[in-house]
């Protein structure tokens, strides 16, 4: 099973250079997962790419900070920001990268609106 997982176009680049191993969640996905589809939110607004999970990790906010901060792609600030509130912290290690020659839109995939969080795809 696949998933769709809106991620800021900023973030998006670091997947695609290799900058960025770890993708953070408050929660992880409810049914087992794969693959993770990536939706370039606005103002690309399309699927990207996409990415395998290799495992998840969930930790005391902090903890996981220090753990993956050297792949995090991303500022001390904003990890604190979104997490802001939360005792856990869930992190995907990202396995596997594809770049999209031709960027897909939502529609191909049967979804009408993003989704705030993600949502379930059947390949």
């Amino acid at each position: 099973m696949k998933v769709l997982l809106p991620i800021h176009p900023k973030y998006v680049k670091k997947i695609f250079s290799g900058v960025k191993r770890f993708e953070y969640r408050k929660s992880i996905f409810g049914k087992p997962v794969k693959t993770v589809l990536i939706y370039a939110t606005s103002p690309v607004c399309r699927v990207v790419g996409e990415f395998d999970i290799n495992y998840w990790t969930v930790d005391d906010v902090e903890r996981l900070w220090k753990f993956s901060r050297m792949d995090s792609g991303m500022a001390k600030n904003d990890y604190d920001s979104y997490f802001k509130s939360q005792d856990l912290a869930c992190a995907m290690r990202i396995g596997r990268v594809i770049k999209y020659d031709v960027p897909k839109k939502l529609g191909d995939y049967g979804i009408v609106h993003a989704p705030q969080s993600y949502c379930y795809v059947e390949n």
